[in-house]
């Protein structure tokens, strides 16, 4: 008959010990959550340029409704300069 192993066992505590294995890479999960916040700030801070571009765009597309009729004349000249 097997014997069953308990999830306690299976997490390395023993009878002796009531306290969980010892993290062995603290300074791992520091690096993580240093890059995450740095990754975090980045994108945030791109995140945050991107809403006020498009809202910068938007605001001018209103003010200046002739706009629009130009950009076939743009596509244009774009694609005649490839």
């Amino acid at each position: 008959m097997k014997k069953k192993v308990e999830w306690k066992e299976k997490l390395g505590w023993t009878a002796e010990d009531s306290s969980p294995v010892p993290v062995q890479n603290g300074w791992t999960f520091i690096r993580w959550i240093f890059f995450a916040c740095i990754i975090g700030v980045v994108v945030g801070t791109i995140g945050a340029g991107f809403h006020h571009a498009i809202l910068w765009a938007a605001g001018f597309r209103v003010a200046h409704p002739w706009i629009l009729f130009g950009l076939p004349l743009a596509g244009v000249c774009i694609i005649s300069n490839m």
